[in-house]
This record gives structure tokens, sequence and C-alpha cells, in this order.
């Protein structure tokens, strides 16, 4: 392919004497990607946290989790998609200099992100068990796995809102604050949380 490019003729023809880095585009990547990156990996050592916490309580109450964690995904699937529409049609727009469509956006973003996160809450909420007993059959796991739903799905209005407003900002290129907000609030209160309220009298 690359072969086939540098042959051809027009303005096709790639010519590799003249690829060359932008720096403009490169800080402006960097910028966006390395908050983005911190962000992923505060989040991964919060769950491993919580993790760990989670599997002091026990291998009914960890089967419990993990069981649920396979249903909670399809929810979350669900709202991050809008997050992540968001961040491409803003940023679509917003090079267009199409202002009134990334407000526009962002409120259709937000309004569809509810009503279908609220219905796979609701059906996963509906048919929980049921479904929990396809990983493990025995009732405390089922309950435990229930409760864990219940308590997840219980914060999803911050969730979506979290998702869709950090996509609206990554559109515009401002990835510095939705990171920090996730490492606080997403990240840094559960782990104080953890460390604070957890640790004197562990509960699910």
């Amino acid at each position: 392919l690359i072969a086939g490019l540098v042959k051809s003729d027009g303005d096709t023809r790639l010519r590799l004497s003249e690829l060359r880095i932008d720096k403009k585009v490169l800080l402006r990547i960097v910028r966006i990607g390395i908050p983005s990156g911190i962000q992923g990996m505060a989040f991964s050592v919060a769950n491993l946290v919580i993790q760990a916490s989670v599997n002091s309580l026990g291998a009914i109450v960890m089967a419990g989790s993990s069981a649920a964690f396979n249903l909670e995904v399809f929810a979350y699937y669900i709202l991050n998609s809008f997050g992540q529409a968001c961040t491409t049609f803003v940023g679509q727009n917003n090079g267009a200099g199409k202002k009134e469509r990334c407000t526009r956006t962002l409120l259709l973003c937000l309004g569809e992100s509810a009503v279908f996160s609220a219905l796979a809450c609701a059906l996963i909420l509906a048919f929980g068990r049921s479904l929990l007993s396809l990983f493990n059959g025995e009732p405390g796991v089922i309950e435990a796995g229930y409760t864990r739903l219940l308590y997840i799905f219980g914060g999803y209005f911050f969730t979506f809102m979290v998702e869709v407003l950090s996509g609206y900002m990554r559109g515009y290129g401002m990835s510095l604050l939705p990171a920090s907000v996730a490492l606080v609030g997403v990240s840094g209160i559960r782990i104080l949380w953890i460390y604070t309220v957890f640790r004197p009298a562990p509960s699910f």
C-alpha cells in the first residue's frame, strides 16, 4: 500500500521526504491525551483498592460482586457511548464554528443517555436475580450481587452526567478539567471512603 502511494502520481502521491511532525498538532494531542491517560490510570488504581476491600468481605460477597460487574458493564457501556458520541459531534461542530450545534449535542446526549441508561438499569434489575444465577446459583451470592447492582445503579445519575459532560469538554479540546474531576470525584473520594468509613466498619 505504501509502495503504491509512493509510486502514484498527482495529489495522492506520498512523498516520504516531506513527512514531518507538526509540533502544534503534537502538543495538542499531548495536552488532551496525557490527562485522559492519567484519569484512566487513577480509575484503575481506585478499582484495585475497592476490589481488595470487597474481597475482604468474604468469598460469597466477592463472587456476587464479580457476577454483578458482568451485568453492570452493559448499562455502563450504554451511557459511556453517549459520552464518546458527544466528544465526536462537539469536536466536529466546534471545528466548523457551529457553536449552537455543540450545545444541542450536549442536551441531546444528556437526555438520551438518561433515558437509555435508566431503561438498561431497570431491565437488569428486573431480571437481575435470574441473570446472576447464570453465574452462580447460590442464594447468598445472588443476593450479594443484587445488592451491588442496587448500590451501583443508585449512583448512575452522576455517572452519566460525568461521562457526557466530560465528553463535551473534550470535544472543545479541554481534557484537564474532566480528568481533575474524575481524579477527585471518581477515584479520590472512593479511596478516601475506603480508608475512613469502610475500614472501621466493613460492610457491603
